[in-house]
C-alpha cells in the first residue's frame, strides 16, 4: 500500500487534519473516564519509515490511531461462564479472509463479564505464535490472551486491516518479538509499531477499489 491504488485528490484534508481530530477524540475519552492516560509514543525517525508516501498522507504508530486490549480467558473452573452463546476466539479461528465464529467455546453473559470483549468493526490480531493473523469483527465475541484487541480511532477498521497484512507491517511484528522459542509480541511493542495512514475521504476510496480488485480474483 503505497498511496498508489487511487488518485489522489488535492482537495481532501490532508491525514494531518484527521490525526488532530484523532488526538481531540482521545482527550475526550480521557476526560470522561473512558480510557486511561497512556505515555506519548515516541517520534517516528526516517530511518523506520520504509518507503514513501503521498505529502498528504501521514505516517503513525498504531497506538497513536487505536487502542489496543489483549485477551484473557475466563476460569475454566467456573462452569457458569460456559455453554451460552457468545464465541470465544482463539487464534485458530482468525484468518486474514475472516473470523471463524464456530468456535466449540461460548462464553454466557456471566462469563463475558470476566473476559474482553471485542465489538463490531475493531480487528482481532494474533500476537503469540504465527504473528499477525487478522481480521475485522463483525459481531461481538470474546477472546483469549493470545490476541490483541485494535480499536480504531476515527480511521476505517478495513484499511487498517488490510495495512496490518502487509509483509512490512508482519516482518515488524517478528523483529520486535521476545526471542523465545514461541514468538510473542506484547500490545505496548504493537502499539509502537508504525502504518501509514491516508486521508479520511481517500480511505474508503482505498477499500473500494481494493475490494474491486479482489473480486476480479474470485
Amino acid at each position: 500500500m503505497r498511496g498508489r491504488v487511487v488518485e489522489q485528490d488535492p482537495h481532501d484534508e490532508p491525514a494531518s487534519v484527521l490525526l488532530e481530530k484523532i488526538r481531540v477524540e482521545k482527550e475526550r475519552l480521557i476526560k470522561e473516564g473512558k480510557i486511561k492516560k497512556s505515555k506519548p509514543l515516541p517520534p517516528i525517525t526516517d530511518d523506520e519509515k520504509p518507503f514513501d508516501i503521498p505529502d498528504s498522507w501521514e505516517w503513525v504508530r498504531l497506538g497513536d490511531v487505536s487502542l489496543i486490549v489483549t485477551g484473557n480467558t475466563p476460569s475454566k473452573k467456573k462452569h457458569e461462564y460456559y455453554g451460552g452463546n457468545i464465541p470465544f476466539i482463539k487464534p485458530n479461528n482468525i484468518q486474514n479472509s475472516s473470523i471463524d465464529y464456530s468456535t466449540d467455546e461460548l462464553l454466557t453473559l456471566e462469563g463475558l463479564q470476566k473476559g474482553r470483549i471485542a465489538g463490531e468493526g475493531t480487528i482481532l490480531i494474533t500476537c503469540i505464535g504465527n504473528l499477525g493473523r487478522n481480521n475485522v469483527v463483525n459481531k461481538k465475541v470474546a477472546y483469549n490472551q493470545q490476541i490483541n484487541n485494535i480499536i480504531p480511532i476515527k480511521v476505517e477498521s478495513e484499511l487498517l486491516h488490510y495495512f496490518l497484512l502487509s509483509s512490512f507491517f508482519i516482518s515488524s511484528m517478528y523483529r520486535l518479538a521476545s526471542a523465545t522459542t514461541l514468538p510473542i509480541l506484547n500490545k505496548s511493542k504493537l502499539a509502537n509499531l508504525i502504518v501509514p495512514i491516508p486521508p479520511s475521504q481517500e480511505q474508503r476510496h482505498i477499500i473500494n477499489k481494493i475490494t474491486e480488485l479482489f473480486n476480479l480474483l474470485k
